[in-house]
């Protein structure tokens, strides 16, 4: 049994863990808000910060956004605003940090664009704020902030509250997934995407892929992708090395599986243009990210020299 009693002791009221809350918010495309801080220049964050004594998560959340952004979110975005936590994240004690937190992010709406209008920025805090997709964030947070970010999103999108670790276990450190599905013809299947509201790279062809749903394994991640974008059951899943930083494809698990079917069987889903089995060699005639460059010599080796298999599972890394 745990006696609280003694946990909230002032002995140990420094040092076990600190509180601390976040809030997400978005415009009216759905893009994410975040602020610039400071203090630091290079650091953008959601609002947010820590719980004082005496205060919920929840009240420190709609205390620290009405200091940092001048709104009131729970009078003004009640429907959204109304005690639904997103997520709670556990950090680690690490050289910087010397006690470990606890982060409660709860979801703060849409701001209109009235309220954008009416934000107030505390100077001694932020100096500015904007709103980007999940996919361009990447340009402008550290790699630490950018996974923080993708992983409340994630949690978000599920709409059930998660709970991610950081730094994250072995094989849970990722937040999307490519899935290149050859076939003994030398062919890849490329999927043309569609343009839409926090799409990345609209028009362009690419491998089967997308973001983590809840708390999915890249495997599973990738089985999902590939029955939504083209209708195809897929077994015999590879890891390929991970992306190189330089590859623009941040949190990113790349997986390869042989397909024997019909490409009869192919099904364009609910999203994209198009869906097709295309020659390596032509593969690169078409838009295609620059990724590609780097993955085509070794798709044509695994095609070759890999015979079907059954699943091998290998935990979240598979």
């Amino acid at each position: 049994m745990i006696d609280f009693d003694v946990l909230t002791g002032p002995a140990l009221r420094e040092g076990i863990e600190r509180i601390c809350v976040g809030v997400v918010a978005r415009d009216a495309s759905g893009r994410v808000l975040g602020m610039r801080s400071t203090a630091d220049p290079d650091v953008w964050d959601m609002p947010g910060g820590t719980v004082e004594h005496g205060e919920s998560p929840f009240d420190a959340t709609v205390r620290e956004a009405s200091e940092e952004l001048g709104l009131d979110l729970a009078a003004e975005n009640p429907q959204a605003l109304r005690r639904r936590l997103v997520a709670v994240i556990h950090t680690q004690a690490d050289a910087d940090h010397p006690v470990p937190a606890a982060g409660y992010v709860f979801d703060g709406g849409t701001l209109t664009a009235e309220q954008q209008a009416r934000t107030r920025l505390d100077p001694a805090e932020h100096t500015e704020f904007r709103f980007e997709t999940a996919h361009d964030w990447r340009h402008h947070m550290t790699p630490i902030h950018y996974q923080r970010l993708r992983q409340v999103l994630r949690a978000h999108r599920s709409g059930v509250p998660l709970y991610p670790e950081r730094p994250a276990p072995d094989g849970d450190g990722f937040e999307g997934v490519l899935l290149f599905v050859t076939d003994r013809a030398g062919r890849l299947l490329m999927h043309q995407r569609e343009a839409g509201p926090g799409m990345a790279r609209p028009g362009y062809w690419t491998p089967i892929g997308g973001r983590r749903k809840a708390d999915e394994s890249a495997r599973e991640s990738a089985v999902r992708e590939v029955r939504e974008e083209a209708g195809i059951e897929i077994t015999g899943l590879r890891p390929l090395p991970g992306p190189r930083p330089d590859l623009d494809l941040p949190l990113t698990r790349a997986l390869h599986a042989v397909w024997t079917g019909p490409e009869g069987d192919l099904r364009l889903g609910d999203g994209g243009l198009a869906v097709r089995m295309v020659p390596f060699g032509e593969v690169l005639d078409l838009k295609v990210p620059p990724y590609m460059h780097h993955y085509l010599p070794l798709l044509a080796a695994a095609t070759a020299e890999q015979p079907d298999q059954p699943d091998q599972p290998t935990g979240r890394n598979s």
